[in-house]
């Protein structure tokens, strides 16, 4: 047993200094291959949570398009980032509130146009990005969709009821395979550009009818629960409140 003992002894310590090094070279190797692999799980996450971070808390179109920039390798958050631009750009057109201006102000200066047709063409070259960028999965039609009826609004915007009607119907075509509810909803709006696309005009001063005098008021008919507490004044036409 001594003898054998020591023979395991002797051949234990001849593989240490034989390939025990190799093998101790081995094994070093994947523990440092695993926890490189940890880290770089770990700084991704770390990206990942601070990208939707900063696109939770951008309130400008400004902030968004640095946001998509920045996070352009993270999928969806660029593309959501431009939308939310374009959409804060097309709003400000609509409601005619430059951006930026303080929501509890009670007089605003208005849109100059100016404005408007730079906040147009800001938002339109966002919509484009987010088509360009956009593949054939069904996430990428959404964005894609969603891009198409933003230029749609754009052109309905500027008053091109023609480019605003075939930008509708790119998004039924592209929405049709994934989403066939949204492509019948792009084909509605299409079909309804024409109705808006006439521009409103409101008649001059000089153009309305003169105001005809009134002739007074004409006797009502008033409630038995109501005689106690108004009076009809008959020669002056008019209902009177009596005295408490």
């Amino acid at each position: 047993t001594d003898l054998t003992e020591g023979k395991i002894n002797e051949d234990f310590v001849d593989w240490l200094k034989t390939k025990g090094p190799t093998w101790l070279l081995v094994v070093l190797i994947a523990l440092a291959a695993w926890l490189l692999m940890v880290r770089f799980k770990q700084q991704k996450q770390d990206h990942l949570n601070a990208g939707w971070s900063a696109f939770l808390s951008a309130q400008l179109p400004g902030s968004l398009e640095d946001v998509a920039a920045e996070y352009a390798d993270l999928s969806g958050l660029s593309e959501l980032a431009n939308l939310r631009a374009a959409d804060f750009y097309l709003q400000a057109v609509v409601t005619q509130v430059p951006l930026g201006t303080d929501p509890t102000a009670v007089v605003v200066d208005p849109l100059t146009d100016e404005d408007r047709e730079d906040y147009l063409a800001r938002a339109d070259r966002l919509y484009q990005a987010v088509i360009d960028a956009a593949g054939g999965s069904p996430g990428d039609t959404l964005y894609a969709v969603a891009a198409m009826n933003g230029k749609a609004a754009v052109a309905e915007s500027r008053g091109d009821g023609e480019g605003a009607r075939q930008w509708y119907q790119q998004a039924a075509d592209r929405a049709e395979s994934h989403f066939p509810q949204l492509a019948a909803r792009a084909r509605e709006l299409a079909e309804t550009v024409a109705r808006f696309s006439q521009p409103i005009s409101l008649p001059a001063e000089t153009d309305l009818p003169p105001v005809v005098a009134s002739r007074g008021l004409e006797r009502a008919t008033i409630d038995v629960a109501l005689r106690d507490l108004i009076q009809l004044d008959e020669s002056a036409n008019a209902f009177v409140f009596p005295p408490p």
